[in-house]
């Protein structure tokens, strides 16, 4: 965390402020040695996240005076201000570099995207007898005559209708493939931003900026 120095009418003296160490306060806190972050009166917190700019691929930020303003319930915050600048220079080592991350990103975020619906649906541990209950739910739902062991078991075991259990199974199937959907079509979109940057052909670079973080 950075923090300013301040004058008795709350403006900024001098940003970032060398002379308090928040992390050594921090550490104190949780050593147990004081019960909270001291701050004197004339160091204030800055908040660097809430005007931080996005970025281009070739651009860079340069951070600037914070901002002192009222936030929504009327109390004085001090903001990190930003400007972007252009970057000039090994603009070519740089989008290699990039399409590189960016490759590993969307390979690691597919899978650990999966694991967590899976974590979420409770399905992660179980996804084969899990797909057997679904399969037996889809049957059910066709043809009510059709054999369902697993779910039958299920419903005598929490004390539930073989109806009741097949619609919760349904509905954990339609939210696991809305989820999964949204997943597969993020990576597949992610990659073909990829396949059309050329480190190469400079007319391609500007393609990097289609890449997008996943959203579960």
């Amino acid at each position: 965390m950075k923090c300013a120095k301040i004058d008795s009418n709350g403006d900024i003296i001098e940003y970032p402020y060398p002379g308090f160490n928040y992390t050594e306060q921090l550490l104190l806190v949780q050593a147990g040695i004081q019960a909270e972050v001291e701050i004197p009166d004339n160091i204030v917190e800055v908040d660097p996240q809430y005007y931080k700019p996005e970025l281009a691929w070739d651009e860079k930020e340069v951070e600037g005076t914070p901002l002192k303003e009222l936030d929504d319930e009327g109390n004085t915050v001090y903001r990190a201000s930003y400007t972007k600048e252009k970057i000039l220079t090994r603009l070519k080592e740089r989008i290699t570099e990039l399409k590189r991350q960016h490759t590993t990103y969307n390979e690691n975020a597919l899978s650990s995207s999966l694991e967590q619906i899976k974590q979420a649906l409770f399905i992660k541990e179980d996804m084969v007898s899990w797909q057997n209950r679904r399969t037996e739910a889809e049957r059910y739902t066709a043809d009510n005559s059709a054999s369902t062991p697993i779910l039958s078991a299920v419903a005598s075991a929490r004390g539930l209708t073989l109806q009741e259990v097949v619609d919760d199974v349904l509905s954990q199937a339609a939210e696991y493939d809305s989820k999964y959907g949204t997943i597969i079509g993020q990576y597949q979109s992610n990659r073909l931003v990829l396949m059309s940057v050329s480190p190469e052909d400079s007319t391609t670079w500007d393609n990097i900026n289609n890449f997008q973080e996943f959203t579960v």
